[in-house]
């Protein structure tokens, strides 16, 4: 019994030290090469009217409640959701027909701040959409354990969302 607790002992302290060595810094990137010209991708990508068609957002949480702000599109466009997971916002700070959107993240109240960015690139087959996202998880002690899991959990949705976006931006009828 007396090696037990100091088995437990040892792995809940090696545990804490490690949290603290780790970083709580994530950066998250998927890429997709889209067969359409920037400004035609824009249209889905820049107008928050049109996430609902290519993002994977209500898949993965069918409860999410989406309230699009009084501007959708440009600089200043937002969004705020709602669900069991939680909420956030959404507000686009670049837009470009040519290049591409930022927008900044607030999870939870502004708890969580992250950038993310979905970037145009000329490409021989078409255009290169590159979605990515980075921020700090600033929780203690665990925020570096969730920093870690950001690039599978927050990845797979990007791939969807790009899948989606491809799936909406190369229908014959567009």
């Amino acid at each position: 019994m007396k090696k037990f607790i100091w088995a437990v002992s040892l792995l809940s302290l090696t545990f804490i030290v490690v949290g603290f060595i780790l970083s709580s810094h994530y950066e998250v990137s998927r890429s997709r090469v889209i067969h359409a010209a920037a400004p035609e991708i824009h249209v889905f990508v820049g107008d928050l009217r049109e996430w609902g068609q290519w993002t994977s957002w209500k898949q993965n949480d069918p409860g999410i409640v989406i309230k699009l702000g009084d501007i959708t599109t440009g600089v200043g466009a937002t969004q705020r959701w709602t669900s069991q997971e939680g909420g956030g916002s959404i507000v686009f700070t670049e837009s470009s027909a040519r290049t591409g959107i930022a927008y900044d993240l607030s999870f939870d109240g502004g708890k969580h701040v992250a950038k993310a960015r979905v970037d145009y690139a000329a490409d021989d087959f078409g255009t290169r959409v590159t979605w990515s996202m980075r921020g700090n998880m600033n929780v203690p002690l665990i925020g570096a354990y969730f920093a870690l899991m950001m690039d599978t959990m927050i990845g797979n949705m990007f791939e969807q969302g790009l899948d989606g976006l491809a799936q909406v931006v190369e229908r014959p009828d567009q």
